[in-house]
């Protein structure tokens, strides 16, 4: 994905039907990050938020304040931003109320010759305080991965399996995101390895080590299963960003 900065300032990716960012999110930002030559300044719940009173809005201004002090710019990708930014028309802790406050902060505070770069990360966007989603310039929907390009995940992880067998394999992960296809292969591989160690299948050849298109099937059914059971299947997630030109 290619963003043309100076043209779209402040962006916000919606990633439709996914469950949670999570690892993916990090890994797309970093690409970013790489690709503009800038640090990534990964800020997850656990590292702002603090039992003593005024830590967690000082450590959130000192995140912007080095983002603003680094002489190429930076990344600030808060993760999980929907933790510390709920609308303040429900009951709110007030250090919750003061952490978005000082991120609302923050973000009007930006000095545009900076090159700095906010994204935040939801899986609630609709639980979002209005103010801060006014302040990022636009939202667009980002999905899920389409045959190809899951059949192109798959291949990084199962390298042995042929094209047609990474096809179908595709076929059965719909609705899966990069991260499930990623965990499914994984899985497959544990319970095939396990099955060598048990003597449970043989180990008479290279190719009889790794395992076959159907043990990745079976792991990628058990997978949709598990996630038929939770609540939040259907929930959105969402990127935003918004940079002071970072270009």
């Amino acid at each position: 994905m290619q963003v043309h900065l100076l043209e779209q300032r402040r962006l916000c990716l919606w990633a439709v039907r996914a469950r949670r960012i999570g690892q993916e999110a990090s890994a797309c930002i970093g690409r970013q990050a790489n690709g503009l030559g800038v640090p990534m300044l990964y800020v997850p719940l656990e590292v702002v938020m603090s039992k003593y009173y005024g830590e967690s809005e000082r450590l959130f201004g000192n995140v912007f304040s080095l983002a603003n002090d680094l002489p190429d710019g930076a990344i600030i990708f808060l993760d999980e931003v929907d933790s510390f930014a709920i609308t303040r028309d429900s009951e709110m802790h007030e250090a919750t109320r003061r952490i978005l406050s000082v991120l609302l902060r923050q973000i009007d505070g930006f000095e545009q010759e900076k090159r700095v770069l906010v994204i935040a990360a939801t899986n609630r966007k609709q639980d979002l305080d209005p103010a801060l989603i006014s302040r990022f310039d636009s939202i667009i929907a980002f999905g899920l991965p389409d045959d190809q390009t899951r059949a192109e995940i798959a291949a990084q992880y199962a390298k042995h399996l042929k094209e047609s067998e990474l096809v179908q394999f595709a076929s059965v992960t719909e609705d899966m995101s990069g991260r499930d296809i990623k965990d499914i292969c994984l899985q497959a591989e544990r319970h095939w390895a396990s099955k060598l160690i048990r003597g449970q299948v043989a180990n008479n050849s290279a190719e009889a080590r790794l395992p076959p298109l159907e043990e990745y099937i079976k792991s990628a059914k058990q997978r949709q299963e598990a996630q038929l059971t939770t609540q939040d299947r259907n929930k959105s997630s969402v990127f935003m960003w918004k940079p002071s030109a970072l270009a």
